[in-house]
């Protein structure tokens, strides 16, 4: 099994009653700090009762065994390769099949069956990034951040944000760093696609728009589609082919259009959840990917169908990353979901552009994507800049890296430029 362990010293947490084993550092294997990544929580065991388990099992967990198709699993492994980490331990909290999985060169995968289980499997110059904030995590977070360790939060527009333990809130819905009137300092980032999934594929272009993906529900405003078709009927004499796929959630707008799709008259294709590869295919068969929701947090949608070449229409583009919005790119539309008439015309308008300049309209789409959006060419730099901070100073600097961060942009990710404040 790939999980390293060390020699172990106790922490006493004084905000707490409990004692927490840690792995010690200072052995000269362990050159380059570690990035422990929580991935996701889903159905974690009782504190109270927590069964009996072993690491060393192989875990059947469904987020594990897909954690390959993440954009974020790629991405890692860059971080491995450009040699930026020697060692990623991704977490998850799961009782469903704890235990770990190797997932590549450097890279483990430990499932736990509740987060307080993590503890003796962490070292003390570990830096530990959070994608989410769920709720049984806060109290192991705000523990770590107790021992005056790096902690990261993935931001993903979510009111967790403002817990009051994050050291660094990775943003990626805008393209400058800043701290806010409580003092919290947002760094921003690009979401990574993984590019071995995501890509233009030859094929024909069956779809007039795709609908959304992954989940339907409310914030993602799939619900408006119906009157805004039946709009672009009446006024254009013609009826648009559609896919929108996603398993449903509850909600009042979602049931409206569960009751609609049994009794208008529409062309829309419903599969249900769809795996991210063949999401590729349906990307690349859509003439248009349309996101009608008022909410949201960077849904990857619109950037899976941009990384296949596919335009985007956004209805609030102040949810998604900074190079899709139509200030910044004539490659992307605005429509305004909350009027049916006015959105049909934006559609028509869209794919009428769209037909008439053909796949160049694609290359551009697909061109800007990766001139904007690259792992390689703007993501690497990206992280490499902040996590090199970070490796080279421990938290007692923490002020002195924020300053330096505060003045990030692309021409600071340069190689050369010290990355060490004070003493470690």
């Amino acid at each position: 099994m790939a999980v390293i362990f060390r020699e172990t010293y106790i922490i006493q947490i004084m905000a707490t009653s409990h004692v927490h084993q840690i792995m010690e550092g200072g052995n000269d294997q362990f050159t380059m700090k570690r990035l422990v990544y929580l991935y996701v929580a889903n159905g974690s065991a009782d504190i109270n009762n927590i069964p009996v388990w072993s690491c060393a099992n192989q875990t059947q967990e469904s987020f594990a065994l897909n954690f390959h198709t993440e954009g974020f699993a790629h991405l890692f492994k860059e971080f491995i390769r450009t040699k930026l980490f020697d060692e990623i331990l991704v977490v998850m909290e799961s009782n469903r099949s704890p235990g770990s999985m190797p997932f590549a060169p450097g890279i483990t995968i430990l499932v736990v069956p509740h987060i307080e289980c993590l503890w003796p499997h962490l070292r003390k110059d570990d830096i530990m990034w959070a994608r989410g904030g769920w709720r049984t995590w806060w109290k192991f977070l705000n523990e770590w951040h107790e021992l005056d360790r790096w902690l990261l939060f993935y931001r993903a527009a979510s009111n967790r944000g403002a817990w009051t333990f994050w050291d660094i809130v990775l943003d990626d819905l805008t393209d400058k760093a800043s701290i806010d009137g409580l003092g919290r300092f947002y760094f921003p980032i690009n979401k990574p696609m993984n590019p071995t999934i995501f890509k233009p594929v030859q094929t024909e272009r069956i779809y007039d728009l795709c609908i959304g993906a992954s989940h339907v529900h409310d914030k993602k405003g799939q619900w408006r589609i119906l009157e805004i078709l039946d709009c672009f009927e009446t006024r254009f004499e013609r009826k648009l082919k559609c896919i929108l796929p996603g398993s449903i959630h509850r909600g009042e707008g979602t049931r409206k259009l569960l009751a609609g799709l049994a009794v208008n008259n529409v062309d829309i294709i419903t599969p249900g959840m769809v795996p991210r590869s063949d999401m590729c295919t349906i990307y690349n068969q859509s003439k248009l990917f349309v996101h009608l929701g008022s909410g949201g947090q960077n849904d990857r949608g619109p950037l899976e169908a941009m990384a296949c070449g596919t335009p985007v229409m956004l209805a609030n583009e102040e949810f998604h990353a900074p190079f899709m919005r139509t200030t910044t790119t004539p490659f992307s539309f605005h429509v305004t979901a909350t009027n049916p008439v006015q959105a049909a015309f934006e559609i028509y308008e869209a794919l009428e552009l769209i037909e008439k300049a053909g796949e160049t309209f694609r290359n551009n789409v697909l061109y800007w994507f990766q001139y904007k959006n690259s792992i390689d060419r703007v993501i690497i730099p990206q992280f490499t800049y902040l996590f090199e901070l970070l490796k080279n100073n421990d938290r007692s600097n923490k002020q002195e890296v924020l300053e330096h961060l505060l003045g990030y942009n692309a021409e600071n990710a340069l190689p050369g430029q010290s990355t060490h404040f004070g003493s470690m």
